[in-house]
């Protein structure tokens, strides 16, 4: 809560709402993505991430990742 300077009091409230998974099938591939909504009195915003990795030769030599992330409004 914000008061004084001759303004009228203001209120802001803010939260989060956060989801996230994970898969591991075998151990050459990893996926994982998330949603989060972010919420609060200015207005929402959701972001959306996503990232996947590949190891093609064993022990890890070579191994190929793409990760992803937007802003949905």
């Amino acid at each position: 809560m914000q008061t004084g300077g001759g303004q009228p009091d203001q209120v802001d409230r803010r939260g989060i709402l956060q989801a996230t998974a994970s898969l591991t099938p075998f151990a050459a591939l990893s996926l994982a993505g998330s949603v989060a909504r972010f919420f609060g009195t200015v207005g929402t915003t959701t972001l959306v991430n996503f990232s996947g990795g590949l190891s093609l030769f064993p022990g890890g030599d070579l191994r190929l990742t793409y990760s992803y992330q937007e802003s949905i409004d």
